[in-house]
């Protein structure tokens, strides 16, 4: 069963299960006398809950942690969690056994123990956790309690009591039992402190300038809720009232109780899945799900094999084996194991032990989307076949495959084998959850490897000879270490000196003077694409008149062309901007010039607009770019006007069309178009089910072709930002989609009119859902460099069963307003050997970013690097609603938040931006688009004097704008300055054309390099005078 997670635009699939109601911890009609009718009692109401609701999988709960604590949290940090947890309650438990009046502990003893320095949103929900409240807080405790986490938590510390080990190992002090109202209570306020301890590690990773909680930052948690809490230091002295506690372990018991609790899984999760249940006997059922999720049969021989792998691989794991031994690269599939000895086998296995283990045995790495990334080096056997021998790859298993391995049960079924017919050891609740989900996610693998060589063999079905073949492989296990990032207390030591170097506003706003109209169109009336067409609604979500709610809240963006060669830019806002033209008057005054112009365009279901000279006629045409009509073009004449040529252009856009970039793929001299699309139904967990993006071809006098098909272009990913530029340096210009449901693509120009698909190739296959394709140059390498915004977002209110890559997200209202997000935003870093590496964490200030859309890069006070304007928010109406936007101050190559609130950082629900020179005084200010909201215009006000030069390109074989054109500024001393000439790139908008560098003090410029788009080079040398418009024309001789 599948919970889910997701961004705006951005929905990630994870594993899961989660969701059942709250009820009380115990059955009232159960009579507990003793711990270990706790223990079956607790059991039981695990089982009851998971029934009634989907089973709750250990990848979905420690999702869920991650995305309310805000921060992702380190697998070995989530396991101390769990024991900081256990050991809170255990230690108020205890108060409460000690100052019992009689054998059974009671609610009225729970409530004596516990602190009372709680929150009220804390309190109302220990009075009712079935009633959410409106906060974030309060959706995060009554969802983080409807899964069992917290009746796990106690049964592992009865777990603990009756085997005498973990916290009972050393310390001999007792616990009474606890009847029904005293378990739920305690259990209510597990819920409570596992929120807490969480944000407060989350502090403490940002205080030290980390990304990633770790264990030390739980360790610092812990012992700060501990003494705020009142029960740091030594355990409460005394015995329990009516002590029922064995001296003694009694694992016989425990052993019954781990086939009880695996017993219980399996069932509940059979219940939960009884529609993919249509089989009695399990390995029919296994083998058939097994067939679906591998996309091709599996022969009975083959299954039979794979299954006896399955059980061989356990049960060294149950018996307490260990690893013969330990290297870099071991494969511990077959029966590589010895037995438990003198050097320290378990006696229990705890959820540590397993974690070890596996990370032995079956190591993985798993990100905040629930997806899982296996190292593996190929033997022998495997060389020649689907994968290449003699090195290593890694193998990404994703979150919706995971789950639907989970949906099958055979994980549960296999534990359920070993633990009921062989000798194997007492296993931890918390053990159990996280050795079913390997074995899920081993099951994954070798499914997906036998079927990628039965494929490579041109198979119709997977055979024994493949099951062998995905088995014989070397895991590769290393120790993850978060790297140190330098966000130290000397990072933010410099912070202070630098801000301190600026004053206090760095924006003043300036839209009421500009005379940029305050008028809002409505982008989202009217809209043909029904995304919310759904019967599951409660009656308050009914009453909301339901609207679309995907694409329409994508916001709209900002065109720029100088119409009348003044050095101006002029303004063109579509959709919300009601398409209107403005015409720049100078000292930061504009004109509506719309009605004069001959654009008369009213389909405000416009979402972005670029200027491009289609003809090289040395005039900027306007493409509109429409959700539900028509995408139109118009071509400027000599006077200035605009003529709609839509009708004979051949451009067609499709439903749900979003974003457009200019460029010449073939180096023709004529740009030619990419449109993307987004998607018009409900997306699928692949995020492959948009509407087809779609290549056009200029074959010169104002006529586009749709090549589409041929070129190799036409994917179907949900397309919010694209950018083109060489990313291989072969002087032919490639694609960059960021995708808001699945992998980001990349195309690469083959040079035949074709692209490949190699984002992988090229680390830029990121699954979290991108927003915004910025080009930039951050470490001077001449080469562009990508930074993409991105929202990995979570909501409970999603299930799935047997997921599948095209089942539908069926997302409503009630979703939309209710999302967690972590941000998950991503600078990639070009290099040599043309890989690129991600350096986000390493060069921005650690925090949360926002729900982030337009990114713009520019040199604020031209001391040439570049800062950065973040536009962040979602809708009013949401929990995350309106949000503040960001500005960077790079300094020596790191990005520090300019936290003092500047008006330019509003809150809002912003979605583009766009830096450029309104004024001509060679400093770069602000317009901000908003979610339906009218534009927003910030004067910069640089104080610093800096030098700069601009420099405007003429093509004259290449296009006439020169897109696609790179610009390299060397002055006598810095490092070198480069900019991509574009048309189409970060969110919704298009950059000035004309190319500011900041300069510094450098009162010149030594040369200037251009790289023409189809790769020649030309360099003009100087010295060129700072403070000017630098014009340079290409040379064809």
């Amino acid at each position: 069963m599948r919970r889910f997670f997701a961004s705006l635009i951005v929905i990630i699939a994870v594993p899961l299960c989660a969701g059942a109601q709250s009820s009380t911890l115990l059955p009232s009609i159960v009579q507990v006398k003793s711990l270990k009718d706790m223990a079956r009692a607790t059991a039981s109401a695990i089982k009851a809950q998971e029934s009634r609701k989907d089973a709750t999988c250990w990848t979905t709960v420690r999702m869920m942690e991650q995305y309310y604590s805000t921060a992702p949290v380190d697998n070995m940090a989530a396991l101390l969690k769990i024991e900081a947890i256990k050991n809170l309650i255990y230690k108020i438990w205890r108060h409460a056994s000690v100052n019992a009046d009689s054998c059974i502990v009671h609610r009225a003893d729970i409530e004596s123990a516990l602190s009372k320095r709680l929150t009220d949103e804390e309190l109302a929900f220990l009075r009712n956790p079935l009633l959410p409240g409106s906060s974030p807080l309060s959706v995060s405790l009554h969802d983080y309690h409807k899964v069992t986490e917290n009746k796990r938590i106690i049964l592992s510390i009865l777990f603990d009591a009756i085997g005498r080990q973990g916290l009972f190992a050393i310390n001999t002090a007792d616990i009474s039992p606890m009847d029904p109202e005293a378990a739920d209570l305690l259990g209510r306020y597990g819920t409570v402190l596992n929120l807490k301890l969480l944000r407060l590690a989350r502090q403490v990773t940002r205080q030290r300038g980390g990304k990633i909680v770790l264990p030390k930052d739980i360790r610092a948690a812990y012992s700060e809720l501990s003494k705020f809490l009142g029960v740091s230091g030594s355990n409460v002295s005394g015995a329990a009232n009516c002590s029922t506690f064995n001296s003694t372990a009694d694992n016989k018991f425990l052993v019954e109780l781990s086939r009880e609790i695996i017993e219980n899984k399996t069932e509940s999760l059979r219940k939960w899945n009884s529609a993919v249940w249509k089989d009695t006997d399990d390995n029919t059922h296994i083998r058939n799900l097994l067939e679906r999720i591998a996309g091709m049969p599996i022969s009975p021989q083959a299954f039979k094999y794979l299954m006896t792998e399955l059980e061989g691989f356990i049960e060294p794991i149950s018996l307490g084996g260990l690893p013969a031994q330990y290297d870099e690269a071991s494969n511990y599939a077959g029966h590589n194991w010895q037995p438990k000895d003198g050097r320290g086998g378990p006696t229990v296995l705890t959820v540590s032990w397993i974690n070890n283990i596996m990370q032995h045995v079956f190591p993985v790495k798993a990100d905040v989307r629930g997806d899982i990334t296996v190292t593996v080096a190929d033997s022998d056997l495997s060389k020649g076949l689907a994968f290449p021998g003699d090195q290593t790859r890694q193998v990404k298993l994703l979150g919706p495959d995971l789950d639907a391995v989970r949906d099958t049960t055979v994980h549960w079924i296999l534990l359920k084998r070993i633990w009921q017919n062989r000798k194997a050891l007492p296993l931890d609740p918390f053990a159990a959850e996280l050795l079913s989900e390997r074995v899920s996610e081993f099951i994954l693998f070798m499914l997906q490897q036998a079927a990628a060589y039965a494929r490579e063999l041109h198979k119709d079905q997977i055979g024994l000879y493949q099951i062998i073949q995905a088995l014989d492989v070397h895991f590769i296990s290393s120790i993850p270490v978060e790297k140190e990032l330098g966000w130290d207390s000397r990072a933010f030591e410099a912070k202070d000196k630098l801000l301190k170097r600026y004053p206090v506003r760095l924006f003043r706003e300036i839209t009421k003077e500009s005379g940029i109209s305050a008028k809002v169109c409505d982008i989202k009336a009217g809209s043909k694409t029904q995304y919310l067409a759904t019967t599951s609604y409660s009656q308050r979500d009914t009453a909301d008149k339901l609207r679309p709610y995907m694409q329409v809240n994508a916001g709209s963006g900002i065109a720029v062309t100088d119409i009348n060669n003044d050095s101006l830019p002029d303004l063109f806002f579509p959709g919300s901007g009601c398409n209107r033209l403005y015409l720049n008057l100078g000292k930061y005054r504009f004109k509506d010039i719309t009605d004069d112009s001959g654009i008369n365009d009213t389909g405000y279901d416009s979402h972005h607009a670029l200027f491009a000279d289609i003809d090289n006629d040395g005039l900027d045409d306007l493409l509109i770019v429409h959700r539900d009509t028509a995408t139109r073009l118009f071509r400027q004449t000599r006077t200035g006007h605009f003529k709609d040529v839509t009708a004979k252009s051949g451009i067609k856009s499709g439903p749900a069309a979003h974003t457009a970039v200019f460029f010449d793929y073939d180096n023709d001299g004529l740009l030619d178009l990419f449109i993307g699309h987004y998607g018009s139904t409900y997306p699928s967990l692949n995020g492959l089910n948009g509407n087809p993006n779609q290549l056009y071809h200029n074959e010169g006098a104002g006529r586009f072709k749709d090549v589409s098909v041929q070129a190799g272009i036409s994917s179907t990913s949900w397309t919010l930002a694209a950018a083109a530029f060489d990313v291989n340096s072969d002087g032919f210009m490639d694609l960059f989609n960021a995708n808001d449901f699945g992998y980001d693509t990349l195309f690469i120009n083959q040079r035949d009119g074709t692209f490949r698909e190699q984002a992988s190739k090229y680390g830029v296959d990121d699954r979290g859902n991108g927003m915004n394709a910025s080009l930039i140059d951050i470490n001077h390498d001449r080469r562009m460099d990508i930074y993409v915004s991105v929202i990995d977002m979570f909501s409970k209110s999603l299930s799935f069963v047997l997921p599948l890559p095209d089942d539908p997200i069926k997302i409503d209202q009630r979703i939309l307003k209710s999302f967690y997000y972590l941000d998950g935003n991503q600078l990639m870093l070009s290099s040599k050997d043309g890989r690129f590496k991600a350096a986000e964490a390493e060069l921005f200030e650690p925090g949360d970013r926002g729900w982030a859309w337009g990114a713009t890069f520019f040199d604020y006070e031209n001391d040439g690097d570049l800062d950065m304007y973040l536009a962040n928010g979602w809708t009013e109406d949401a929990v995350i609603g309106a949000q503040r936007n960001q500005f960077f101050i790079n300094d020596n190559g790191r990005f520090y938040l300019d936290d003092k609130e500047d008006i330019a950082s509003f809150s809002g629900m912003s979605r583009a931006v766009l830096a450029l020179d309104l004024s001509g005084s060679g400093t770069k200010d602000l317009v901000v688009t908003g979610d339906n909201r009218p534009a927003r215009l910030f004067k910069n006000l640089n104080a610093f004097n800096s030098n700069w030069i601009k420099i405007a390109l003429t093509g004259r074989a290449a296009n006439h704008n020169a897109v696609g054109a790179l610009v390299s500024v060397y002055r006598d001393s810095g490092p070198v300055l480069t900019q991509q000439v574009t048309a189409g790139a970060n969110y919704l908008t298009g950059d000035d054309r004309v190319l500011t560098f900041g300069l510094g003090e450098s009162e010149s410029v030594k040369k200037v390099e251009v790289v023409w788009p189809g790769g020649k080079k030309e360099i003009f040398n100087g010295p060129f005078k700072a403070r000017q418009i630098l014009k340079l024309k290409e040379n064809t001789t």
